[in-house]
Protein backbone atom coordinates (compact mmCIF):
# COMPACT_ATOMS: atom_id res chain seq x y z
CA UNK A 1 0.00 0.00 0.00
CA UNK A 2 2.07 3.33 -0.93
CA UNK A 3 1.73 5.89 1.87
CA UNK A 4 -0.31 8.84 1.23
CA UNK A 5 0.08 10.27 5.51
CA UNK A 6 2.23 9.70 8.37
CA UNK A 7 -0.41 8.70 10.82
CA UNK A 8 1.29 9.62 13.46
CA UNK A 9 1.51 13.23 11.94
CA UNK A 10 -2.33 12.90 12.02
CA UNK A 11 -2.28 12.24 15.73
CA UNK A 12 -0.37 14.87 16.34
CA UNK A 13 -3.70 17.06 14.95
CA UNK A 14 -6.23 15.03 16.51
CA UNK A 15 -4.81 14.82 19.94
CA UNK A 16 -4.88 18.82 19.72
CA UNK A 17 -8.73 19.08 18.80
CA UNK A 18 -9.31 16.43 21.25
CA UNK A 19 -9.78 18.41 24.35
CA UNK A 20 -12.18 20.89 22.46
CA UNK A 21 -14.29 17.91 21.23
CA UNK A 22 -14.57 16.64 24.71
CA UNK A 23 -15.42 20.31 25.83
CA UNK A 24 -17.87 20.26 23.08
CA UNK A 25 -19.65 16.99 24.72
CA UNK A 26 -18.80 14.34 22.69
CA UNK A 27 -17.12 11.69 24.19
CA UNK A 28 -13.75 10.27 22.30
CA UNK A 29 -12.67 6.71 23.03
CA UNK A 30 -8.75 5.41 22.73
CA UNK A 31 -6.81 6.13 19.57
CA UNK A 32 -6.37 2.33 18.03
CA UNK A 33 -3.92 1.08 15.50
CA UNK A 34 -3.08 -1.89 13.01
CA UNK A 35 0.29 -2.74 11.96
CA UNK A 36 0.71 -3.62 8.17
CA UNK A 37 3.55 -5.67 9.86
CA UNK A 38 1.74 -7.83 12.08
CA UNK A 39 0.73 -11.36 10.86
CA UNK A 40 -2.66 -12.04 9.88
CA UNK A 41 -5.33 -11.37 10.79
CA UNK A 42 -3.97 -8.04 12.26
CA UNK A 43 -5.16 -6.91 15.53
CA UNK A 44 -6.56 -3.66 16.53
CA UNK A 45 -4.16 -1.79 19.21
CA UNK A 46 -4.21 1.53 21.26
CA UNK A 47 -0.54 0.80 22.23
CA UNK A 48 1.45 2.77 19.50
CA UNK A 49 4.41 1.72 20.07
CA UNK A 50 3.72 -2.15 19.44
CA UNK A 51 3.18 -1.17 15.96
CA UNK A 52 6.01 -1.16 13.64
CA UNK A 53 4.31 -0.33 10.18
CA UNK A 54 1.06 1.79 11.24
CA UNK A 55 -1.87 1.92 8.55
CA UNK A 56 -4.29 2.51 10.07
CA UNK A 57 -5.63 5.11 13.01
CA UNK A 58 -9.12 4.56 14.47
CA UNK A 59 -11.04 6.21 16.97
CA UNK A 60 -14.58 6.36 18.76
CA UNK A 61 -17.08 9.21 19.05
CA UNK A 62 -20.17 9.40 21.30
CA UNK A 63 -22.33 12.63 21.20
CA UNK A 64 -23.93 10.99 24.95
CA UNK A 65 -27.50 10.95 23.48
CA UNK A 66 -27.97 7.44 22.35
CA UNK A 67 -28.11 8.95 18.73
CA UNK A 68 -25.06 10.00 17.56
CA UNK A 69 -22.27 7.86 17.28
CA UNK A 70 -18.99 7.18 14.70
CA UNK A 71 -16.28 5.23 14.08
CA UNK A 72 -13.33 7.09 11.73
CA UNK A 73 -10.66 5.11 10.92
CA UNK A 74 -7.86 6.71 8.60
CA UNK A 75 -5.94 4.75 6.47
CA UNK A 76 -2.82 5.78 5.49
CA UNK A 77 -3.24 4.84 2.05
CA UNK A 78 -5.11 8.19 1.59
CA UNK A 79 -9.05 7.03 2.68
CA UNK A 80 -11.20 6.45 5.69
CA UNK A 81 -13.89 4.17 6.76
CA UNK A 82 -16.89 6.27 8.98
CA UNK A 83 -19.24 4.65 9.91
CA UNK A 84 -22.14 6.37 12.40
CA UNK A 85 -25.14 7.21 13.30
CA UNK A 86 -26.29 10.79 12.68
CA UNK A 87 -29.72 12.33 13.34
CA UNK A 88 -31.12 8.26 13.33
CA UNK A 89 -29.86 7.85 9.98
CA UNK A 90 -26.64 4.98 9.44
CA UNK A 91 -23.96 6.79 7.50
CA UNK A 92 -21.47 4.76 5.78
CA UNK A 93 -18.66 6.79 3.85
CA UNK A 94 -15.30 6.37 2.65
CA UNK A 95 -13.74 9.79 2.35
CA UNK A 96 -10.63 10.22 0.63
CA UNK A 97 -7.38 12.73 1.60
CA UNK A 98 -4.38 13.43 -0.09
CA UNK A 99 -2.39 15.20 3.34
CA UNK A 100 -2.37 15.20 6.74
CA UNK A 101 -4.39 18.44 6.71
CA UNK A 102 -7.21 17.00 4.48
CA UNK A 103 -7.33 14.19 6.63
CA UNK A 104 -7.66 15.73 9.56
CA UNK A 105 -10.27 17.45 8.06
CA UNK A 106 -12.30 14.60 7.79
CA UNK A 107 -12.45 14.12 11.35
CA UNK A 108 -13.62 17.79 12.00
CA UNK A 109 -16.36 17.80 9.49
CA UNK A 110 -17.62 14.03 10.78
CA UNK A 111 -17.55 16.29 14.40
CA UNK A 112 -19.58 18.87 13.24
CA UNK A 113 -21.93 16.61 11.91
CA UNK A 114 -22.03 14.74 15.38
CA UNK A 115 -22.17 17.94 16.99
CA UNK A 116 -25.34 19.59 14.84
CA UNK A 117 -25.30 23.43 14.39
CA UNK A 118 -26.81 23.69 17.87
CA UNK A 119 -24.23 21.70 19.84
CA UNK A 120 -20.71 23.42 17.35
CA UNK A 121 -21.09 26.25 18.17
Amino acid sequence: MDQVVDLDAVLVELVRRRQEWTRSGLVVGDFTWRDAAAAWPQPIVIDRESVADPESLGMTFDAGDGAEAALLVLWTGGWADLEASINGQVVLEAPEFFDVESCVAVADALVARLLGPARSG
